[in-house]
């Protein structure tokens, strides 16, 4: 397939430089009548930590930090393995893919929660809270692991098995 190991990783390449910025910058401001805040996804968590918030603290880190880690983690593992023509674990591999892949949509949760606070914020008269910098960068780093896995054929992860098959080379995977 033309472009089958080139457009992932140039998706995947390019959320992996976002994400630091993503990290960095903050994704949002706050102005009340006795604080003026900027947060970053990291600072937000341990807010909402400090807070009270502990539950919604969690899901903010687990859906901002863990995932697109994890995803990106995933992708490029499953990227390598299928470029270096891997037949070990295949099964694991596909089932990983496909976790990746429903997993992968929740990152977009703290971009709905930081929307979600500016909009019940404006509501209020003593309050403001705008999104920031951090926010395009986080909201790119989502839509590009998006595209990566949306972009890697899954098949690639089969062919290496199926190549092995027809050789009469493939040897039996361990049982886990």
């Amino acid at each position: 397939m033309p472009g089958g190991f080139s457009r992932p990783w140039a998706f995947l390449s390019a959320a992996a430089l976002l994400y630091v910025p993503a990290n960095v910058l903050p994704i949002m401001r706050t102005n009340a009548l006795t604080e003026h805040r900027s947060d970053t996804i990291m600072s937000g968590v341990v807010h909402l930590w400090e807070g009270g918030s502990w539950d919604l603290s969690l899901v903010v880190f687990v859906a901002s930090i863990v995932f697109p880690v994890a995803k990106m983690a995933a992708l490029a593992v499953l990227l390598i393995s299928a470029r270096r023509g891997s037949a070990r674990y295949v099964r694991h591999r596909a089932k990983a893919f496909r976790v990746m892949e429903l997993v992968g949509h929740w990152s977009m949760l703290d971009v709905f929660v930081v929307a979600l606070l500016v909009t019940l914020v404006k509501f209020g008269a003593f309050a403001d809270i705008e999104p920031a910098s951090g926010l395009l960068a986080f909201a790119g780093v989502v839509v590009l692991t998006m595209l990566a896995s949306a972009s890697f054929d899954a098949r690639l992860i089969w062919d290496a098995e199926v190549k092995a098959t027809i050789a009469g080379t493939r040897t039996e995977e361990p049982s886990a």
